[in-house]
């Protein structure tokens, strides 16, 4: 029944407005089956969903609020001016690393402050993928904030000018806050290219340590009890008890420092869940216990079903579940770890352009390290400093990690990269989706295995594959080109493929075209460069929000691709099949 409440919210949210007639028919015929087979409880279920969907405004926000505002964002107050307001007024402001949740500028006047103006992007689930994003957080818009702003808040406090005198705290504070203010680019890249992006972002595999630090001392406390003699009044229930209250006071307290995310709630009360039940010798399914925490979160905000990271915590629990009970004893670790990374190649197939050949190995050792060193190690420095005003104990961590950061850096340079085929191909991802889910099914059986090799060889026969040339993109409005064996990415309004020049202002749009003889750019979609365009007679290749070109070239022939084309036997093409097209002619 839970199962089908979710399909009842996710259904309500994909289904485009078109179709809501279809949607209706078929929630009435839910209900009239649910009355006439008397299951009161799972049409008490449907209405909550019910409940939830209109109150959450799914059927009243379409066609209403406009895609776009102008605003204005005050720098020193860190606010922003609006003519009209917003159905939910917070705001993401987003500018590289930052990401920063602010509020309208109410009650106030900032007359004599310097306003900057920005472009909000309005949530709506039907929208673009920004405006999708931005309804799944469940806030009013989401601005890209100019780099000429300052946005990173200052904390002066004595904790953090303690600590950032360590060359490894960017990455220490990035692990327990997820806080990654402090990166550049090429910490991005190695990160990224290691595979490791999980542990740097604060999710249910940190309240997982959490947890892990709070029934080690749970154990510890229990033994010790035994010792002083208080073996008769203890037995496995209170220790039972014991891990609960334990677990239950580290996760409340690591999520409200760590800011309070969603990841982390989810998984703070998938394990009180699992702890409950375990104190009161409940024992359930393991997908029962998951499927009421997803239909809980939907409840709450029925948005979450465009949040990726909504199905990946559920997701990869369910996938961690199964593995544990299908793995044999001896060797479950690394197994189970083999097969999440050989899953999370799935999700990297088509974004991520290359990754270190080891990527299964660095999390193979990183985990645990970060699980049993890296982590706990940190909470105790920062409630050492707390107490003492220093930390003795992250000062050895520290030069840890430097001598780990220096052995990284080498096996970079000595191991060589792999090349993900780019953009994969949707029947290829369906197939290894089934292969995967056969695998799991299956194991440990000896087809379960052979599923398992499927999928992998399929994965390494796309691995080694000839990489791009440049990948032009729409990067918030402007043109990214990413250039293959090149480190960074150029950002401008204007890209020109035949000479792979970048122009960062269209100010300067004139001179160039006229020094080069410019026949067709790529551009986003800004209407002032646009209209420049069309007024020097240039022919222009639109690039939308979520789409991308993929350049290869082959025997002194190009080739493109676009991540928006969608052909059907020639008789239905997407902009982006012919944006393809048009670029493929003018190179070649």
């Amino acid at each position: 029944m839970l199962l089908v409440n979710i399909c009842v919210l996710v259904s309500a949210i994909i289904t485009p407005p078109s179709l809501w007639w279809l949607y209706s028919t078929h929630i009435a015929l839910l209900c009239l089956y649910q009355i006439l087979s008397q299951n009161w409880r799972g049409l008490t279920f449907i209405g909550f969903s019910l409940i939830a969907l209109v109150y959450a405004g799914v059927w009243s926000d379409v066609g209403i609020a406009p895609k776009h505002k102008k605003a204005l964002w005050v720098e020193q107050a860190q606010c922003y001016i609006v003519d009209t307001p917003l159905v939910r007024p917070d705001v993401l402001a987003i500018q590289n690393n930052v990401r920063l949740y602010v509020e309208p500028c109410l009650h106030r006047h900032y007359s004599s402050e310097v306003k900057t103006p920005i472009k909000l992007i309005v949530s709506a689930h039907h929208g673009g993928w920004l405006a999708r994003y931005a309804y799944s957080k469940a806030i009013g818009a989401v601005s890209y904030i100019p780099d000429e702003i300052d946005l990173r808040s200052t904390d002066s406090s004595s904790f953090n000018l303690y600590f950032e005198q360590f060359t490894s705290w960017r990455y220490s504070l990035s692990l327990v806050k997820g806080d990654k203010a402090l990166w550049d680019e090429r910490d991005k890249w190695l990160i990224n290219y290691l595979g490791l992006t999980h542990l740097f972002v604060v999710s249910g595999l940190h309240v997982g340590f959490v947890c892990i630090l709070a029934l080690f001392m749970s154990k510890f406390a229990w033994r010790m009890f035994i010792k002083c003699g208080f073996a008769s009044t203890i037995n496995i229930t209170s220790r039972r008890w014991c891990d609960l209250v334990l677990a239950t006071l580290f996760s409340v307290v690591y999520a409200s420092w760590s800011g309070a995310g969603e990841p982390v709630i989810r998984a703070s009360v998938m394990a009180f869940l699992f702890l409950v039940l375990r104190a009161l010798y409940r024992y359930r399914a393991s997908f029962d216990i998951l499927a009421l925490c997803a239909w809980g979160m939907l409840l709450l905000w029925p948005g979450r079903v465009l949040d990726a990271s909504y199905w990946l915590s559920f997701g990869f629990v369910l996938l961690l579940v199964w593995g544990i009970k299908k793995t044999p004893k001896y060797g479950r670790f690394f197994f189970i770890q083999c097969l999440l990374s050989v899953f999370a190649l799935l999700l990297t197939w088509g974004w991520q352009s290359s990754i270190s050949s080891l990527t299964i190995i660095a999390n193979l050792i990183m985990i645990p390290f970060v699980a049993f060193i890296w982590f706990p190690t940190t909470l105790i420095a920062a409630v050492e400093f707390s107490l003492f005003n220093h930390s003795a104990i992250y000062t050895v961590l520290d030069y840890v990690l430097v001598a780990v950061y220096g052995y990284l850096a080498w096996a970079i340079e000595a191991f060589p990269e792999i090349m993900l085929s780019s953009p994969a191909w949707l029947g290829q991802k369906a197939l290894l989706v089934v292969l995967a889910y056969l695998a799991i099914v299956w194991l440990p059986a000896s087809r379960g295995k052979l599923m398992l090799a499927g999928v992998f060889m399929l994965l390494v026969s796309k691995m080694f594959s000839t990489p791009y040339n440049y990948k032009v993109s729409n990067d918030h409005g402007r043109i990214a080109v990413e250039q293959s064996g090149v480190y960074g990415t150029q950002r401008g309004d204007v890209f020109d493929p035949r000479t792979t020049t970048v122009i960062e202002h269209s100010s300067k749009l004139p001179n160039q075209i006229i020094k080069q003889d410019w026949s067709v750019v790529i551009t986003s979609n800004d209407r002032n460069t646009i209209e420049l365009l069309k007024a020097l007679s240039v022919a222009t290749i639109i690039l939308q929000d979520d789409e991308h070109l993929l350049v290869y070239l082959d025997h002194d022939r190009y080739s493109v691709r676009s991540s928006a084309c969608l052909n059907l036997l020639n008789l239905l093409k997407t902009d982006g099949c012919e944006h393809a097209e048009i670029l493929e002619s003018v190179l070649n």
